[in-house]
């Protein structure tokens, strides 16, 4: 969708629901100001040099330098009669690999209807079920305990595909004893030739994508989560081979390709009045789907995932100590699908490197819609320097 439609639709947006009849209207808002200082040589030297050579941003996502303005996020939720309800996220922020570009990003619009705990319906753009950290904490600095968000899960890098328009069937079982079985199933559109092209732009694959999500809450601790999700899809794109290279979409030379993308998540989340514990893994696949591709691109593999551990200290835990490690592996030039990037009829291939790195730090709440953070991280591959301290101070109304 163009910037300025998206800006225009935000607007209506917002001067709609300042005059809708609902219910109930509630207006939320996340935000978060940082300062950061990165020091030392680049973890992977080759990381940066093609990094400054083909990538597509000023600096890598998340990392920061100087004073940042990540910018606010706005939800507005209508409880609406006939037991529906109405959520609009709006996301004014700076780009994340820029200095200073603003966007107006939309989250989350749907509509749902809630006919028990056991089954919701909703329609519209969502967050794909996918895991814990995309559905619970992405874009809300307040809700995290670390300071930066995971590569893995970044929608401007388009690794894992964290949104879709479409439907979403929804909800919860209690099979006794506190436990509670949650599920998702959600079909709507598909990638399209870039991963990190707008999703609620049409799917013109004709294939829309698939996402399950099944979640085991038990009564233990303050929080105690197992689930695992995946999702499938088919991906039409064009083939650009080297890095920098640019294609005409137009031109009958350019060489098509269609890639089966599977994906698999599973999450561990652990909160207690001590210790809080979350650990994601991700395994995804590309598969050649014509048959025209070499063999090192028609068989690709993406793994990755977090762990975080941290400590509850403090007047009612508002001291958070904690440690973090985040790793990404990625096939050659990031596979035949996930460094494209397009622009109307020409598409090329930017630098996407792997990622590892390991964090520490302390997040204190020094009221209940506010905190601080302070981390320190340790990059060991990608094109980051080695050291990088933020400051981060998170708050929500």
């Amino acid at each position: 969708m163009p910037r300025f439609a998206t800006k225009l639709l935000a607007a209506l947006f917002l001067a709609t629901a300042t005059n809708a009849e609902a219910q109930e209207l509630s207006l939320n808002a996340f935000g978060d100001l940082n300062y950061g200082y990165r020091f030392g040589a680049p973890a992977r030297e080759s990381d940066a040099e093609s990094f400054a050579a083909f990538g597509e941003d000023i600096h890598p996502k998340n990392s920061h330098s100087g004073f940042g303005l990540v910018g606010t996020d706005f939800v507005l939720t209508a409880e609406l009669p006939w037991d529906m309800v109405y959520l609009g996220e709006i996301n004014f922020q700076v780009e994340r690999g820029q200095q200073s570009e603003f966007e107006i990003d939309v989250e989350r619009m749907f509509l749902e209807k809630r006919f028990a705990e056991e089954l919701n319906v909703q329609a519209g753009l969502f967050f794909t079920p996918v895991g814990y950290f995309n559905r619970t904490l992405y874009s809300r600095a307040f809700l995290m305990t670390s300071a930066q968000v995971p590569d893995l899960f970044e929608e401007e890098l388009g690794i894992v595909p964290t949104h879709t328009v479409g439907m979403q069937v929804h909800g919860q079982v209690t099979p006794g004893g506190e436990h509670r079985l949650g599920y998702a199933l959600s079909v709507g559109n598909g990638r399209a030739k870039n991963p990190i092209d707008n999703v609620y732009a049409r799917d013109d694959d004709g294939w829309r994508s698939v996402t399950a999500m099944l979640e085991w809450s038990a009564p233990w601790a303050n929080e105690f989560r197992f689930g695992v999700s995946g999702w499938a899809d088919r991906i039409r794109s064009y083939r650009v081979t080297q890095l920098g290279e640019v294609r005409d979409t137009t031109d009958p030379t350019t060489e098509s390709m269609r890639l089966r993308e599977l994906g698999f998540d599973a999450h561990l989340v652990l909160k207690s009045r001590w210790v809080n514990f979350i650990a994601e893994g991700v395994y995804q696949r590309h598969d050649d789907d014509l048959g025209n591709l070499p063999a090192a691109e028609a068989d690709t593999r993406v793994l990755g995932g977090l762990v975080e551990l941290s400590m509850n200290l403090g007047p009612e835990g508002s001291i958070k100590p904690f440690v973090r490690y985040d790793r990404v592996d990625l096939p050659d030039n990031a596979g035949p699908y996930l460094g494209l990037r397009s622009e109307e009829e020409a598409i090329t291939r930017v630098f996407v490197a792997e990622s590892s790195m390991g964090m520490a730090g302390v997040a204190w709440d020094p009221a209940p819609s506010w905190r601080l953070k302070l981390e320190y991280s340790r990059a060991f591959t990608g094109p980051r320097e080695m050291n990088a301290v933020v400051a981060q101070s998170a708050f929500a109304f």
